[in-house]
This record gives C-alpha cells, sequence and structure tokens, in this order.
C-alpha cells in the first residue's frame, strides 16, 4: 500500500474512495515514521560511538602523558618488584617505599 500511496501524488489520493485514501496515506505515514525512527536511531548509535571514540583516545593520551612524568620508571618498577618479592612480610612503609629513591612521593607521581 506504501509503495502504491509513494507514486501517487496527494491530488491523485482525492480521487479514490475515502476508505482506500485513508489507507494509503496511513500505510504511507507509518512507513515515514519508521524512516525517520530508524535514522534517528543511526544517528544516535553513530554520535555515541564518536563520543565514545574521543573519549577513549583522550583517556589514553593522558595515561601516556602520566607514564611519562616519572624518569627511570622501569627501573623504578623493578627495585619495586624485587623489594616486595625480597620482604613478603613487612609492610609497605618498611619494604617498598625505601626501595624507590624518593619514596611515597616518588610512587605517587
Amino acid at each position: 500500500m506504501r509503495a502504491r500511496a509513494v507514486v501517487e501524488s496527494p491530488s491523485h489520493l482525492r480521487p479514490h474512495p475515502l476508505p482506500l485514501r485513508v489507507t494509503l496515506l496511513a500505510a504511507l505515514l507509518h512507513e515515514r515514521k519508521r524512516e525517520i525512527t530508524d535514522t534517528l536511531v543511526e544517528l544516535l548509535i553513530s554520535t555515541v560511538h564518536r563520543i565514545g571514540v574521543r573519549a577513549e583516545k583522550k583517556v589514553t593520551e593522558q595515561l601516556v602523558n602520566a607514564f611519562e612524568k616519572v624518569s627511570g620508571k622501569e627501573n623504578t618498577l623493578f627495585k619495586l618488584a624485587e623489594a616486595s618479592i625480597g620482604e613478603l612480610e613487612g609492610t609497605v612503609r618498611e619494604v617498598v617505599y625505601p626501595a624507590v629513591s624518593g619514596g611515597e612521593q616518588t610512587l605517587r607521581e
């Protein structure tokens, strides 16, 4: 019914009997409403996807920038791991902080 209504201009729908005219217009409007809804949903999905990609990129950049702030980070992490494994019974303040030059502040950075 929609295909039939699409090819006819509004002036050509007028001569049809009222039940047929109403049916054709209802079919046309129903399908058009579905098309608009589908298009809006696709637009929303693509917008949310773009926002997600931008947010992910921004977070990645922040993490990379934060990772680069402390010089000698790899050596510090190795010292930290060695101290943690070497002294399993000690507390963090007794074992981990002294193993890193700069102590707690370096670990926070």
